[in-house]
Formats: structure tokens, C-alpha cells, sequence
């Protein structure tokens, strides 16, 4: 190809590729124009209401109903529709309820109280009859039975399918509701340690013989035993059977709530529990802050704080609790009590004596929670409890070799729903710089409940680093009494006297001065004289004379 031609070519190429460009430009304006048309009622993307708005909410807290709980945790109807009534509880129907009491981890104790029908222990029997004979009207929902456990079961799930879900079995509790002959069977997965016998509190070896299927084991552990125990329970509704000749309502439950009526050495209650559980207490919980002492507030603490929390709120409840502390108030342990008896005084009533010296308002995070207590926050009272003369050395973990001394005073925290109005005025004095006022020392006398045995950073303990921390009993308050404290003198008269008084310790002082350096002065001049021998020779003529 010549050079012309080459030439030719690259002005031809070069004269097109504008065109080309200008042409696209063009078509994509009227596409995007066409595009717009068709889909201008769209908004934009960060306009868009969430899509929780239009579908099905992927959070369990904004579910509004039990079936959406269970279909975002992924059991949806092809998995319930094997819960067939009438028929006998087997196979299928175990994996089933298996695979729904995973669900129950994630939901909250608020959650299904919010989802639980309200009429339900209205009339215990009105309402058994009505779900059975309207079972798939009322299937997965939550309704509140109240009555007593007669029996508890123990059931085992397929190797295959207790992979999948994370356990091997679950526990069968028969309930005698209150009112009712109907008889209810709940499939559960958490029960009071104290309902067990010793033989099925088993060590870790026979744990370890049930998990790799030891068809001995496995024998013993189904063996149903007999109870009696008070109990409260918000069970999800799955079907009915008649397998034991006579209907039978099936349901899935979180926990079965224990409220104990009576005291019991064998089963470790004490009258507190029983106290707390006529007020609706579930006792039961008492296993989980156990699990949790020497560590701080956590999840599994959440449910049973708040519940004693909401008890000790301003009502008849509390009315009839301080009563009966009025006619028998509660012991005063020693500060080393609750380190050696941790678990015995949990969830006891106990008297605390000590000054308050700090005030924080704590806030409450969880809207649920602050739904139920009817309030948004609590308060915290850091006590400093005399302690004698004793020393004590606490040690958070074993790695803790030092650990902190405390000698004469030992910190101890205490939660309220509400503070007394002397302990409102001394914090809002402290604010404000009233009188000069610098410190918190409030002497006050607390009954409550010892919660447990918490850890937390304090100011002792970061200068120590990160690791160390601070372990101290937590209380809650029942009732705060503030002492007290001697008159204070705002006139200004005060002043005038104690500086009337330093005067006439001065002039004391300046009196005392003079006569003790006159009587010097008296001795520095007798001195001379005072030994002289013919003054003695007089004195023993006198004396001979006489």
C-alpha cells in the first residue's frame, strides 16, 4: 500500500470515529430515557423503605408472629406439616420438635411473652378445651398453662439428625394444668437441676457413654420419674394425640418455669425462693447465675436481673415482701460468706450495712426490656462495707497470684429500681457543690437479693492493667433505709463558736506559756541557795532544839 493511500485511510478512519462515538452517546440517551419511562414510579435505592417493610422481617425481634420466627430460623410448613394430630409422637415428629427447640436460643424471654396468648391461663380449662377441638386454628402459638409436673422423660434424637441440630435429646414433662384433667405433654430442653434424682446427675464419664450411644446408659436415662412441682409455662402449641387413650395437647416450651410453694433441705429451697416465686419468680433460673459467678452481667443473667428487678418495682408484691421483712428481717452475712457460700446464699435475702460512696444511673439498652419494667433505666449504689479487722485477698482467676488486699472496708454494688429521696438530695448536692461537698458518705442498711458473685473494672484495678479485675457480691434492692446524719449548722453560728473556741484555746496556751517561764525564772534565781549546806545545819537545830 502506498503512502498515500495509508494516509487516506487513517483521515478516513479518523473522521468516522467521532460519528461512531456521538451516535452511541445518542442511542444510550434514549434508551436511558425509555428505561426511565418504564420504571419512574421505582425509587431510588437509598429512598427505598427497608425490605423488612415489604416481606417478611429477617429479624426475629420485629417478628410478629411465632410461624415467622420459625420461618426465618428456616422451619417453614413443608417441616410442620408432619405434625399430624391424633397420630402417636414418633419419628418425624421427634426431629421436628428437635429442630424447634434449636429455634428457642433465639428468642427472648420478652420476645414470647409479647407472642403469648393473654387469655390463656384466664381459664385453664375453657382454654385446653378450646385448642383441642381447634387445633389448627391455634397450632404454633404460644399460650401461658398453669399447673403442676408430675413426670419428667427423657428423649433421645437420631445420631443423624442431633448432628444437625447440636444435641442429643430433650426432656418430656408431663403438666396436670390448674382446673383441667386435660393432660399436657411439653417437649423442653432446660429443667431445674433439683427435680433430678441422683442417678441422673451423672459424671462426666457416663456423659461421654451417652453421647457415643450406649444403649445401657440410654436405658437408664429414659426411665421417667415421678414429680410434684408448681410450675408456670409458655408452651408453643403442635398437635394433640390420644396415643395414651385419652387426648393429650403437645407442646414445645424454652424452660418449664419453677415456682416452688414449699421449703425443701433435699431440693435446696430456701424461703426466699419460695418469697420471690409467689410473686412470679422462676426459680429455676437460679441454675443459670450460678453457671456465671466470677464473671460479669451477661446474657444468661439478663432474664433472671430483670425479673427480680420488675418484683422489687414500686407494687403490692413488693408491698407484701417488705412486710414480711419487717416481721423477720433478713441475716446479715460476713463479706466472706459470699465468697465460700456463693451458691447456698444465691438468691437469698440478706441485710447489708455500709456507706454509699458513688451513684450511677444505669440505662436499659433493650427495648424489650424496657417494655416490660415500664422504665428506661436503674441505679447503682457503690458500698463500702466495714469489714473489722480482717484482710481479704480476692483473686479473680488462678493465673491472679497477687490478687487485692482490701483491710478495714470491702466494695460491694447494690441495684435499685428507684433511689430514696436522702440519697436523690445528697447526689443532687454533690452536683451542685452544696456546703462544699465533696463526697458521698450516706450510711444506709439494704435488704435484697444476693445476685451473685460479679467482675468488673474498677479504679483499683486498672492501674493494674487490663487482666485484673474487681470481684464483689451484687445486690438487689428490696428497700433502702438512709441513716440519719447529724444535724449540720447552715446559719453560719457555727463558725462563729468554733472560732470563739480556737480564741480561747489560744489565750490558754499564752497563759500557760508565761506561768511556765515565770516558774523558770523563779528556780534559776533560788538555785544558788537552794543546796547550801549551814541552811541544813539550821534545820537540824531546830530540829535538835525541838
Amino acid at each position: 500500500m502506498s503512502l498515500t493511500n495509508i494516509q487516506s485511510h487513517r483521515a478516513t478512519s479518523q473522521f468516522h470515529l467521532p460519528v461512531v462515538l456521538y451516535a452511541v452517546a445518542i442511542c444510550g440517551f434514549c434508551f436511558a430515557q425509555h428505561h426511565g419511562r418504564l420504571h419512574a414510579d421505582e425509587p431510588l435505592p437509598w429512598n427505598q423503605n427497608k425490605i423488612s417493610d415489604h416481606q417478611l422481617p429477617f429479624s426475629i425481634a420485629h417478628s410478629t408472629t411465632a410461624e415467622q420466627i420459625l420461618e426465618i430460623s428456616g422451619i417453614g410448613p413443608s417441616e410442620l406439616r408432619f405434625l399430624i394430630d391424633l397420630d402417636p409422637v414418633v419419628g418425624k415428629d421427634v426431629d421436628t420438635i428437635g429442630k424447634l427447640l434449636a429455634v428457642f436460643p433465639k428468642i427472648s424471654e420478652s420476645d414470647i411473652q409479647r407472642l403469648t396468648k393473654p387469655t390463656a391461663h384466664t381459664d385453664s380449662a375453657i382454654t385446653l378445651d378450646m385448642l383441642a377441638n381447634d387445633v389448627d386454628r391455634h397450632r404454633i402459638n404460644f399460650f401461658t398453662i398453669r399447673g403442676r409436673a408430675t413426670s419428667v422423660k427423657r428423649q433421645y434424637i437420631i445420631p443423624e439428625a442431633a448432628r444437625l441440630i447440636g444435641f442429643n435429646s430433650f426432656f418430656w414433662v408431663t403438666i396436670r394444668a390448674t382446673d383441667s384433667d386435660m393432660p399436657i405433654r411439653i417437649a423442653t430442653r432446660k429443667l431445674p437441676i433439683a427435680w433430678f434424682p441422683d442417678s441422673w446427675k451423672r459424671s462426666a464419664a457416663v456423659t461421654t457413654e451417652v453421647a457415643e450411644g450406649s444403649s445401657t446408659a440410654q436405658t437408664k436415662q429414659q426411665m421417667p420419674f415421678e414429680i410434684d412441682e408448681p410450675i408456670l409455662v409458655d408452651g408453643l402449641l403442635l398437635k394433640t394425640t390420644d396415643e395414651n387413650k385419652q387426648l393429650e395437647l403437645i407442646m414445645a416450651a424454652s424452660r418449664v418455669k419453677w415456682l416452688p410453694r414449699d421449703i425443701s433441705i433435699e431440693r435446696n429451697v430456701h424461703s426466699s425462693m419460695v418469697l420471690l416465686s409467689q410473686h412470679g419468680f422462676d426459680s429455676g433460673l437460679l441454675d443459670e447465675i450460678r453457671r456465671t459467678n466470677k464473671s460479669a452481667l451477661g446474657h444468661n443473667d439478663r432474664e433472671a436481673f430483670y425479673q427480680i428487678l420488675k418484683i422489687f418495682q414500686p407494687s403490692s408484691a413488693l408491698d407484701s415482701i417488705q412486710h414480711v421483712h419487717q416481721q423477720s428481717p433478713p441475716p446479715t452475712p460476713a463479706i466472706v460468706d459470699y465468697f465460700k457460700d456463693t451458691n447456698a446464699l444465691q438468691g437469698q435475702f440478706v441485710t447489708i450495712h455500709g456507706d454509699v460512696r458513688q451513684i450511677s444511673r444505669i440505662t436499659i439498652v433493650n427495648s424489650k426490656m424496657r417494655q416490660r419494667l415500664g422504665s428506661d433505666h436503674y441505679w447503682q449504689l457503690d458500698l463500702s462495707i466495714p469489714i473489722g479487722k480482717h484482710r481479704i485477698r480476692v483473686k479473680t482467676n488462678d493465673a491472679d497470684q497477687a490478687g487485692l488486699i482490701f483491710q478495714n472496708r470491702f466494695p460491694l454494688q447494690v441495684c435499685v429500681n428507684h433511689l430514696p429521696p436522702k440519697l436523690q438530695l445528697a447526689m443532687n448536692e454533690l452536683r451542685q457543690g452544696v456546703d462544699g461537698r465533696k463526697l458521698l458518705r450516706e450510711k444506709v442498711t439494704v435488704q435484697g437479693v444476693f445476685f451473685k458473685l460479679w467482675s468488673y473494672q474498677s479504679a483499683l484495678t486498672m492501674r493494674d492493667g487490663p487482666e485484673r479485675e474487681q470481684l464483689s457480691p451484687l445486690i438487689i434492692a428490696s428497700a433502702i433505709h438512709v441513716h440519719t446524719q447529724p444535724t449540720v449548722d447552715r446559719s453560719g453560728r457555727g463558725i462563729y463558736v468554733a472560732m470563739a473556741f480556737i480564741g480561747a484555746m489560744l489565750i490558754i496556751a499564752f497563759f500557760l506559756i508565761r506561768v511556765g517561764k515565770a516558774d523558770r525564772q523563779a528556780k534559776k534565781r533560788t538555785a544558788p541557795t537552794r543546796h547550801r549546806l549551814d541552811n541544813l545545819s539550821e534545820l537540824r537545830n531546830i530540829t535538835t532544839h525541838e
